[in-house]
């Protein structure tokens, strides 16, 4: 691990736990809510300027906007400590090394008991 990575590792976990979380809070919600949230992530996709659609997404990146998305309308994630955070590149999240999600995946599972799934 290079210096630079070494010194936005931190940011970095912090971004990866979110979109754990985000894929942990979004999987217990109700189908209406899963519709809302989901198009308040498509709409932070069309924001960041892609000409995607969520559904054509890699699985981090898809969360990631939807963890966003979680934040942004206010859904309480119900776990004691944790607090959304903006995730300043969303669409690259997928591209962090191997460290930084192995450790964000331990620090969830310790921190929160909640077992990552990405």
């Amino acid at each position: 691990m290079g210096l630079f990575s070494f010194l936005s590792a931190p940011l970095k976990i912090e971004e990866v736990k979110m979109v754990l979380i985000g894929k942990h809070v979004f999987n217990r919600l109700s189908d209406y809510d899963k519709r809302v949230v989901t198009l308040a992530a498509e709409d932070i996709l069309r924001r960041c300027g892609s000409g995607k659609f969520l559904a054509s997404l890699p699985d981090v990146s898809r969360y990631a906007l939807i963890s966003l998305a979680l934040a942004e309308i206010g859904i309480d994630h119900g776990l004691n400590g944790f607090q959304w955070i903006a995730i300043k590149r969303p669409l690259l999240v997928h591209s962090y090394d191997e460290f930084v999600w192995n450790t964000a995946r331990s620090m969830v599972l310790k921190d929160f008991a909640v077992e990552p799934e990405l």
